[in-house]
């Protein structure tokens, strides 16, 4: 047996949190590939061309 005190109690709804659906559809879909690979590349180019811009 459980004694009264071991007991927790949740608050009692989400806390303002809304929930629409359990999957969201979006137009553009973007693996965390290729944002890895844009970051790098980016990065690259930004390192390029402040050497060339000096």
């Amino acid at each position: 047996m459980t004694k009264q005190k071991d007991k927790v109690y949740l608050p009692v709804g989400m806390g303002g949190l809304i929930r629409y659906g359990e999957q969201e559809e979006t137009k553009l879909t973007i693996k965390p590939e290729h944002l890895i690979y844009l970051s790098v590349g980016l990065g690259i180019l930004l390192v390029v061309l402040r050497f060339l811009l000096l």
